[in-house]
């Protein structure tokens, strides 16, 4: 439970500190746009995950693959709206990347913890 906690922490300071383009890093290194497509879309592949778990009755492989399509798919519209909007920034494939990146990282993160708590029940039930 303490990881848990310690984990919802760091990435609620990962989300402020992308507000102000700051998130641990030397800005010049990580642009701040590129640090607020990686939080989206870890939020996003943590919800896609979720979800998937709730659905398949937690397959990890499936639930994170649908965390991972989730991200991609959200970051692909968004990607879209970008060049139809009034100033198009046009398509950014980094931005792409970013966002997808963070799916990723939630995603194996949830099932590293599901199949964690998996065998840690699984044990338990034995004695």
């Amino acid at each position: 439970m303490k990881k848990v906690l310690l984990g919802l922490l760091l990435a609620l300071s990962f989300n402020s500190f992308a507000q102000t383009g700051v998130m641990f890093i030397n800005t010049d290194f990580i642009a701040g746009d590129k640090q607020k497509h990686f939080v989206g879309g870890g939020f996003i592949g943590l919800v896609g995950t979720g979800i998937a778990n709730g659905i398949n009755g937690k397959r990890s492989k499936n639930s994170m693959l649908w965390g991972i399509a989730s991200s991609l798919v959200i970051g692909t519209i968004k990607e879209i709206a970008d060049t139809r909007k009034e100033n198009p920034t046009g398509f950014s494939k980094a931005d792409l990347a970013y966002t997808v990146a963070g799916g990723i990282f939630t995603s194996l993160s949830m099932k590293l913890l599901i199949d964690r708590k998996d065998r840690r029940e699984k044990r338990l039930n034995k004695i």
